[in-house]
């Protein structure tokens, strides 16, 4: 039961998030996230440029944002201090 709820919160936030890139070396792409949880968020934003990160197990909470031609750098810097908060 426990995993039918995390693969279908999963699901819910990957719905509501999209993802536009431009390929190259300042890829810059833009995020919808509504109630997302901060893990989906970094693992959608590694997926869409190609980064390997690893997430702390302090890393939680869910956050609601629009990111628009952000490089890498600048939406995991967002979503890590909308982490903090």
């Amino acid at each position: 039961m426990k995993r039918m709820a995390v693969v279908v919160g999963m699901i819910a936030c990957l719905g509501t998030a999209q993802a536009v890139a431009v390929p190259g070396p300042d890829a810059r792409a833009s995020f919808n996230f509504k109630d997302a949880r901060v893990q989906d968020a970094i693992r959608l934003i590694a997926g869409q440029y190609g980064l390997n990160v690893v997430i702390g197990k302090n890393a939680g909470g869910t956050l609601t944002a629009s990111l628009t031609n952000v490089t890498a750098e600048q939406a995991m810097a967002t979503v890590s201090e909308a982490s903090r908060r």
